[in-house]
């Protein structure tokens, strides 16, 4: 094969020639062709199928079932269930422990221990009724106090479940750590994330609207 540019006698099979480099008449250098993609090369993000849901795409069309749906509750409508839970367990106490009172009274010839062991009842009994009033009804099915299930509350775990007795007597008690911070544990409540009052916090418990 002849050189067209310096007419030097080439192989027949070369594509550029030997002498002056050149392009040999009728050689396909092939270069306006595009390499072919390897089979084995797949891209991860587009697996091919008939969907063509990339896996990004797969991950943020399924959000976390009620996640958007969560409303913390507000500073002052759980101050209101706590007023109604006050009421009524002032009104229970009273019919508890004011007959117990008056029999104690009755029998007892000195006054002042009559009306110490008057208190100490009176003090046992709203310890106890207190925090089974709660811890019950918080781990019921209703997950509320009959002043959270006026509000619209529930209490939750942090995961949205259902608190176990343990752990919403755990809660009821973590109320004193609230108490005794002067009252700025319940006051932070405002202040914080999701909306969690300091019990809330040292228990891991959210108070949510109701769906």
């Amino acid at each position: 094969m002849t050189c067209s540019s310096c007419g030097s006698d080439n192989p027949g099979e070369s594509l550029f020639c030997i002498r002056c480099g050149a392009p040999m008449p009728g050689a396909q250098i092939g270069a306006g062709a595009a390499p072919s993609r390897p089979a084995s090369l797949v891209d991860p993000y587009h697996s091919g199928s008939s969907a063509g849901v990339t896996p990004a795409a797969s991950w943020s069309a399924q959000p976390a079932r009620g996640m958007s749906a969560v409303v913390y509750g507000g500073f002052w409508v759980r101050f209101l269930a706590v007023l109604i839970d006050g009421i009524l367990l002032f009104i229970a106490q009273t019919i508890v422990v004011f007959p117990i009172g008056f029999v104690i009274g009755a029998v007892s010839s000195n006054s002042s221990a009559a009306q110490a062991v008057a208190s100490g009842i009176g003090f046992l009994v709203g310890m106890l009724g207190n925090w089974l009033y709660e811890a019950i009804l918080i781990s019921s099915d209703k997950q509320a106090t009959l002043g959270k299930m006026a509000m619209g509350l529930k209490v939750t775990n942090i995961h949205g479940g259902r608190l176990s007795f343990a752990h919403a007597t755990g809660r009821h008690f973590a109320k004193w750590v609230s108490a005794f911070t002067l009252l700025i544990g319940y006051l932070i409540q405002p202040f914080t994330q999701r909306k969690q009052a300091l019990h809330d916090l040292i228990a891991g418990t959210l108070v949510v609207k109701k769906a």
